[in-house]
């Protein structure tokens, strides 16, 4: 009995433990990396005037844009845009690249991120590691910006880090990309998963060899044995069709909690939305108005909607006959809305309310990511059975 109970601890602790703790860890930062840049986009983007008009010191939190001009030492690096240009102060810093878009987003009135932004996770680097820039790199940075010898700096403090994206493309994407690829494609595989399976599988691997050369432990060394495989349990037949099932419903799960996220993009402006209202006003960071304004009608939220996109919930099978609400964000301008000066905010339409449409991604992604987990699990169970009758047949 203590036999078994040491080898379900070893398989329950290396196998499910600590890669789930890390499989936590690993979400919660990407999480918390996705909140970093809704924060960022709530900051105003710094401007010649407002450095001209400030004091030495800490002006406030500001985001900026720029390309890479020169890089001073080992921790400082110049970003220029137009006009200005600041200094940004990298020690223990680490900067996020962003994938490429995939296929060039032309033409068409819906949203198809699923097509155009890529399914790749940003790569996460701290600048220590960074050996060289090229000339003209696209930055993104946000966080405390000093004036210091009438010299702008943005640099790290104690209550906010500075949060620094390098980019290509256009600098209206940065935030899609960013919250739709900020996610990890598979927790479970996570940094500290290769060594805690291996080091399951090798303690299980002696145990059976201990256990085989006790007779009356022969059913359990078997047992301990067939454990052991669990690197490779899914991926042997039967198994593996539910393994290629499970890769499946797991995608389906991250691509809907990606949906979520984007549905609730323009409400950052909107604390208090619910849906209810038929138009609400707010102010952008640097100070222009952004508008949503609700139709019944959808020809005229077409209208006012210009020349902006269309955000749907493409997974949750609504027909555009049931549609009934349509919300418009962007900047009032006369008959029409049009894009903010501000390169992430939206001109945006989403059929539907966002609120509702959203929570039910988030439901849906639970159901899907339920059942990719029972999927996988069963796929193990099924190989372990089949596996514990071969090893049973060749160790007599």
């Amino acid at each position: 009995m203590g036999s078994l109970v040491l080898v379900a601890a070893l398989a329950l602790v290396f196998y499910a433990v600590i890669p789930g703790a890390g499989a936590f860890y690993v979400r919660s930062r990407w999480r918390e990396f996705r909140r970093r840049m809704i924060r960022t986009s709530l900051s105003p983007v710094a401007t010649y005037r407002d450095l001209r008009l400030s004091r030495e010191g800490l002006v406030g939190q500001y985001r900026f844009f720029g390309g890479l001009e020169a890089i001073q030492g080992e921790d400082l690096i110049w970003l220029r845009s137009g006009e200005l240009s600041v200094s940004v102060e990298l020690r223990r810093v680490a900067l996020y690249w962003l994938p490429s878009i995939s296929f060039p987003e032309e033409g068409g009135r819906v949203e198809i991120n699923e097509e155009t932004l890529p399914d790749e996770t940003p790569t996460q680097v701290p600048w220590k590691r960074v050996f060289s820039l090229p000339e003209g790199t696209q930055v993104s940075v946000s966080g405390p910006l000093y004036v210091e010898g009438r010299k702008a700096v943005f640099r790290t403090d104690k209550l906010e880090p500075l949060t620094v994206v390098i980019y290509d493309g256009q600098t209206e994407s940065i935030l899609r990309r960013a919250i739709w690829g900020g996610r990890h494609r598979n927790e479970y595989i996570n940094p500290f998963t290769p060594g805690s399976i291996t080091i399951g599988s090798f303690s299980l691997l002696i145990l059976s060899y201990v256990l085989l050369r006790a007779p009356l432990d022969r059913l359990l060394a078997i047992i301990a044995l067939a454990v052991s495989l669990f690197p490779v349990l899914p991926l042997l037949p039967p198994g593996l069709l539910l393994f290629f099932l499970y890769r499946r419903l797991w995608k389906e799960a991250r691509f809907l909690r990606a949906e979520r996220d984007m549905l609730l993009l323009p409400l950052r402006y909107f604390p208090s939305f619910s849906g209810d209202a038929n138009e609400e006003r707010a102010s952008l960071p640097n100070g222009e108005p952004y508008a949503m304004e609700r139709f019944r009608d959808r020809e005229l939220a077409m209208k006012r909607l210009g020349t902006g996109k269309i955000r749907r919930a493409s997974r949750l099978g609504i027909r555009e006959a049931d549609e009934h609400l349509f919300y418009v964000f962007g900047r009032p301008d006369g008959t029409t809305l049009r894009h903010p000066d501000d390169p992430m905010a939206e001109l945006i339409m989403i059929p539907g309310n966002p609120l509702d449409l959203s929570r039910r991604c988030a439901k849906r992604a639970r159901t899907f990511e339920l059942l990719s987990s029972s999927t996988v699990v069963l796929g193990v169970l099924v190989n372990l059975y089949l596996v514990l009758i071969v090893l049973g047949e060749l160790i007599k």
